[in-house]
């Protein structure tokens, strides 16, 4: 745990209401949106190859009103589907429970990337979140709230041992870079100057 490295990318409460809509879109965070990510540079986690390193994985906290509208994808990429990570959510162990919060952490793997050599990881400002059984006729009422979103690089492979596995949200953040797009730094270094 001493030598793992976390990247806040939302750490607020958040809630979703469920809209309706055939693709499932719960909700947005990203550039002229009203919700904006904490962090926008985590390339201090990036490889060589584009990818997280070591033993990469996103955490996050779900809550749920309604176990069957429940969060089914996240898409922390550049562009609408590509340059980042996508992930269908599985449910967590012992399926999900309706207003209850859940930790969820989230393995990347090779098939999670969409062209990580071009990924802008320095200026990572999208996320976008999709519920489960999305429907036209969706009825109002049902919501998803997410917390303590969290990119983590780690010595060790994540494991389903919970007694010896420290979520990020108890860590002290490292390697934590300015949540300032690269145009706002030059900006500010030049002022500075």
């Amino acid at each position: 745990v001493g030598s793992d490295r976390c990247v806040p990318l939302f750490t607020r409460t958040c809630r979703f209401d469920l809209q309706p809509n055939r693709f499932g879109i719960l909700g947005q965070f990203g550039p002229e949106r009203k919700l904006q990510l904490q962090t926008y540079n985590v390339s201090s986690l990036i490889g060589w190859d584009g990818r997280v390193t070591p033993n990469a994985s996103i955490e996050l906290e779900v809550y749920v009103s309604n176990e069957s509208h429940a969060l089914a994808t996240f898409e922390y990429t550049k562009d609408n589907n590509k340059l980042g990570l996508t992930f269908v959510v599985p449910p967590p162990a012992g399926g999900w429970r309706a207003h209850t919060w859940q930790p969820l952490v989230l393995p990347i793997r090779d098939r999670h990337y969409s062209f990580p050599r071009l990924t802008p990881w320095d200026n990572m400002d999208r996320l976008e979140l999709y519920y489960a059984h999305p429907h036209q006729q969706q009825q109002r009422g049902d919501y998803v709230r997410i917390r303590n979103v969290y990119l983590r690089s780690s010595t060790q492979a994540p494991s389903s041992e919970t007694a010896r596995y420290t979520p990020c949200h108890d860590l002290a953040p490292v390697d934590h870079a300015p949540a300032r797009r690269p145009s706002e730094q030059l900006a500010a270094s030049a002022a500075a100057s």
